[in-house]
Formats: structure tokens, C-alpha cells, sequence
């Protein structure tokens, strides 16, 4: 349900992104959708001539200031809206994404014309490779930098986060390299000291109240979530052993310390938690009794997550069901049902 997350496909094509004036952007079957009232309803874009059939369903990345829409199609090509979603078009410059197993479109919560474009695959010899685009236009031009990311001992990126302060800093997860941290936009990168990891999920920006930090959450064979606070590692707590396939934490862009941990699909523990300390510590989020899903074991499962970069702690998940969409407007900590995907099913 974000331009951001890294789900089982099956969840990922569910995805939507909170942007400006309230609205819900999602990707459905060889199309894209948006909503103004919460998920109650929706309009649809039929996209059948720019996406083939049997295409995973596109994952929207919105700007700042919700005038440009990116759809990433898996395999295919990246598309572009600059109408607010009314009409879209190839994106030739990031063509390049076209040949990745996943490709991502990530847009900064705190500058209007900031891009990241990513995407990886896995070669002949089972190694990782991919590829990372940046732009500083809202996406009228691109740069490359997979040199800048290669003379560091990088080779694919699959998730990014944004310094709030400027654009020049930002940071790329690789995996197994680690984290690596650009603070001339991409001219050159450094890679960050311990957060080498054989199962890297995302990265993500916090703060624990008084200090920035990076969060790195661990995949599949990871024993635990990692902070990093001034290059020095820590474990979460809260965090599943052995968890598949990607967690990841949402941190809110107006106070870096409130954050959600989106953890996996397995059954213990519950996978959805809410700190007030960047990720710290991680506390067990709540919500009604009535949306508890009796087949999971325990009930509490949420399969997708993003934040709204427009009003503060407010996030929205998806539930089990794959279509009720949850809202949590103090910081994760509860949630309700706020309305429903469109396109459920295929």
C-alpha cells in the first residue's frame, strides 16, 4: 500500500500512497486509482494501453506537492502522470528499470522535486544487481548513479530514505553491503561502518527523541531489527525471528521519533507496532475486536503500510483481508477501519 513498501506481490499490488489534500493513490489491474474520502470511493484510470495484461500491478509514487504520479510496471516500464493522475505516459529515462526483478519510484516527504528511482535483480551467478536514478526536477531529468554506488562497493539499492534537511543527503540499503550515505547528492557514497547485513529489508530515517538515526530492518534468515545512532549498533526489540519476507519501519515525517514497524507475515508476534522513540523500543499496536481476522493465529495482521506526509502520526495500513483500509491518527499506537481498496481481486 505505498510507493515505498517491499511486500509479497500478492500485497504489493494493493498498494496506495497518502498525499496532498487527503487524496489515496493506489495501482490496480492495468490501471491506477484514486481516492478523496478515505478509501469509501474511488475513480479509475483504465490503463490498458500503456500496461500488458498479466503485469503486476503498478506501485504509485507521489511528490510532495501531489502533482506527479509514478507507476512502476515490473518488467515493462515506468510511467508518469504530471496531471494530478489524469493522464500518464512512458518515462523513457528510467527505462533502465524495465529490466529489474523490482523497481520502486521513491519520492522525498520533505522537498517537492526530490526522486529516487531503484530497482535490482538477481544475475545468472544468483548475485544481486541493480540499478539507482536520482532527480532534482520532479523527474523531467535524470541522473545515474550506479558508478558513484559501485566506486563505494555498492551494487543494487532497494531502499532509500531522505535526510529532512537537505537534498544532498540521503541513504541507499544494499544487500549484503550495508547502508550507504551520499552527502553530495549522489556524487560520491560512503559506506556506513557496521550496517553490513546478509538480509537487508529497508532503511529508514528516525530520531529517538533527541538524536537522528537510521533504522535498518533485517529479512528472512535476521534475527532482529537494527538501530544505528551515531554509527553505533543496537537491537529493536519487537521484532520477529527468522521473519519473512520484508519488514520494514514508517516514520513520520513532521517528528522522526514516532514510527510503525511493519514486520512480516508470519504468526508470532503480532506484526504491527508503533514506537515514540525512532524504533528503539516498540510497543504492540491495538485496534477493535471486530477487526480481528479469525484464520490468523494471533489476529492482529496488517499486510501493508505507508504514512501520510501531509498531517501528523496519521498512517494507514492494509488489513489480512486485503481490502479494508485501517487508519491510525495517534502515531500507530490505535487503529480503525477507514474504508476499502478498489479492484479486489483479479
Amino acid at each position: 500500500m505505498a510507493a515505498r513498501e517491499h511486500v509479497s506481490d500478492v500485497f504489493s499490488r494493493r498498494r496506495a500512497h497518502r498525499v496532498h489534500c487527503g487524496r489515496l493513490h493506489a495501482g490496480i489491474y492495468r490501471g491506477y486509482a484514486f481516492s478523496d474520502d478515505d478509501g469509501r470511493t474511488w475513480t479509475i484510470r483504465n490503463l490498458e494501453g500503456l500496461i500488458s495484461p498479466g503485469q503486476a500491478w503498478p506501485q504509485p509514487a507521489v511528490s510532495a506537492d501531489g502533482q506527479s504520479i509514478w507507476l512502476t510496471i515490473r518488467g515493462q516500464s515506468t510511467l508518469v502522470s504530471r496531471d494530478g493522475g489524469a493522464t500518464f505516459s512512458p518515462a523513457p529515462a528510467l527505462s533502465g528499470l524495465a529490466a529489474m526483478t523490482s523497481g520502486w519510484v521513491q519520492a522525498s516527504p520533505y522537498h517537492d522535486r526530490h526522486l529516487l528511482a531503484y530497482g535490482w535483480r538477481e544475475d545468472s551467478f544468483g548475485s544481486l544487481a541493480g540499478t539507482l536514478y536520482r532527480s532534482t526536477d520532479g523527474g523531467l531529468t535524470w541522473t545515474n548513479l550506479d558508478g558513484a554506488l559501485a566506486r563505494a562497493g555498492g551494487n543494487d539499492a532497494h531502499s532509500a530514505t531522505f535526510d529532512p534537511a537537505t537534498m544532498d543527503r540521503f541513504w541507499i540499503a544494499d544487500m549484503p553491503q550495508g547502508v550507504f550515505e551520499t552527502n553530495n547528492g549522489g556524487g560520491t557514497f560512503v559506506a556506513v561502518p557496521g550496517s553490513s547485513h546478509s538480509f537487508i529489508s529497508t532503511v529508514t530515517r528516525t530520531s529517538d527523541g533527541t538524536n537522528p538515526q537510521l533504522v535498518v530492518t533485517g529479512a528472512c534468515s535476521a534475527a532482529t531489527s537494527t538501530v544505528i545512532g551515531q554509527n553505533a549498533w543496537q537491537s529493536s526489540t519487537g521484532d520477529s525471528p527468522h521473519c519473512c519476507p520484508e519488514p520494514r519501519v514508517v516514520a513520520d515525517p513532521f517528528d522522526l521519533a514516532t514510527a510503525v514497524l511493519f514486520q512480516c507475515h508470519d504468526f508470532d508476534p503480532v506484526n504491527l507496532r508503533y514506537s515514540t522513540n525512532g524504533g528503539v523500543t516498540l510497543s504492540v499496536a491495538t485496534w477493535p475486536a471486530s477487526l480481528d481476522d479469525s484464520t490468523m493465529n494471533p489476529p492482529l495482521i496488517v499486510r501493508s503500510l505507508i504514512v501520510d506526509p501531509h498531517r501528523r502520526r496519521t498512517f494507514y495500513g492494509v488489513h489480512s483481508n486485503q481490502w479494508t483500509i485501517l487508519r491510525s491518527t495517534d502515531g500507530g499506537k490505535t487503529w480503525v477501519a477507514a474504508g476499502g481498496l478498489p479492484g479486489r481481486g483479479c
